[in-house]
Formats: structure tokens, C-alpha cells, sequence
């Protein structure tokens, strides 16, 4: 085992850290439960895998919203095209279209 400068080989100065961590823990008053025949530390894991279905749904619900705004900007277009169809050819001019730029609109 490769030894530290202090002499110390790695699993040894983990033992060591831990040790001195729990008399730290100890002395400040901090209870908690330990085996008397060894000193262990909890690990607590904080990332957790997604609940079973949940990124099928996301994409489920992705896809409808994604759905919906197309639909939503397809009818927005086709109202718009029909409301400049109604407009006469001057007040097109006026505008600055022409009747063949109404079916462009939107695409």
C-alpha cells in the first residue's frame, strides 16, 4: 500500500479521519446510536431514480402541449387568411400585400 507522509496508508488515514470525526461528533454534544464493536458512518444518498412511468408521461404530456401549439397557430393562420381574403385588392395595397401573398401567410 502507498503510505502518506505522515506514514499513514489510505485505508488507515480513513480510519483515522473517521475516528477523530466521531470523538468531534461526541464532544459537542451530537448523540447518535453506534455499535460498540465498531465505529460506522450513515451515507445518505440524495439522487433518487425517476418513479416508474414518470418520463413516459413527461414525454406523453410534451407531446400533447406540442400538439395543442400546433393546432393552435395552424387556426391562428387560417383566421388571419381569411380575414385578409374579405379585404379588397386596395385595401390589401394599402397594407402593402397582394392577393397572392394571402395564402403565404402563416406557413
Amino acid at each position: 500500500m502507498q503510505a502518506l507522509q505522515g506514514g499513514l496508508a489510505y485505508p488507515q488515514l480513513a480510519l483515522h479521519l473517521q475516528q477523530d470525526y466521531l470523538a468531534v461528533i461526541e464532544a459537542r454534544g451530537f448523540g447518535f446510536e453506534q455499535n460498540e464493536k465498531e465505529r460506522t458512518m450513515a451515507a445518505i444518498e440524495t439522487s433518487r431514480p425517476a418513479p416508474f412511468g414518470a418520463i413516459t408521461t413527461y414525454r406523453a404530456v410534451t407531446a400533447l402541449t406540442s400538439i395543442f401549439a400546433m393546432l393552435g397557430a395552424w387556426n391562428d393562420a387560417r383566421v388571419t387568411r381569411k380575414a385578409l381574403s374579405k379585404l379588397s385588392d386596395r385595401e390589401l395595397d394599402d397594407i402593402g400585400l397582394c392577393r397572392g401573398d394571402i395564402e403565404m401567410m402563416g406557413r
